[in-house]
């Protein structure tokens, strides 16, 4: 991070050097110091554009950027036996580390409850996500 005081130290040299002996110079003197203000300012905000865009993420407890809700509940659908439909699906990122899951699933039967359970979980773990909160419902026929 030595873009600011090396910015200064330059902007102090031209300065020097383009002092008022010269009336040519004055105009361009006075231009010195706002031009590398602002182009300091355009370096800072590119430089930090990246970690703020992150940032935000997590503070709005966006979507993670990878993971794709359609494709997250064609997945549990596909793995799992005895889902009959997914709804109220949320993923987010509550820390850098840390994403979270919330997901309401509609059964054909209660047979086996517990293992898809584990079944859900588990394709939640492999996706990376933390901690999964399930709502079970249950269509019988």
């Amino acid at each position: 991070m030595l873009l600011g005081p090396l910015t200064i130290l330059a902007c102090g040299i031209l300065l020097v050097l383009l002092s008022e002996k010269h009336d040519a110079r004055v105009l361009f003197s006075r231009l010195v110091d706002p031009t590398i203000c602002c182009f300091l300012f355009l370096s800072y905000l590119f430089m930090i554009s990246t970690p703020m865009r992150d940032v935000m993420h997590l503070v709005l407890q966006a979507n993670p950027c990878n993971l794709k809700v359609d494709q997250v509940e064609n997945l549990l659908r596909d793995s799992v036996p005895g889902i009959s439909s997914i709804h109220e699906l949320h993923i987010w990122r509550l820390t850098p580390q840390k994403t979270l899951a919330t997901v309401h699933v509609v059964f054909n039967t209660t047979e086996n409850i517990i293992t898809k359970y584990q079944d859900i979980n588990f394709i939640f773990e492999t996706l990376h996500i933390d901690h999964v909160t399930i709502q079970p419902e249950f269509a019988l026929v």
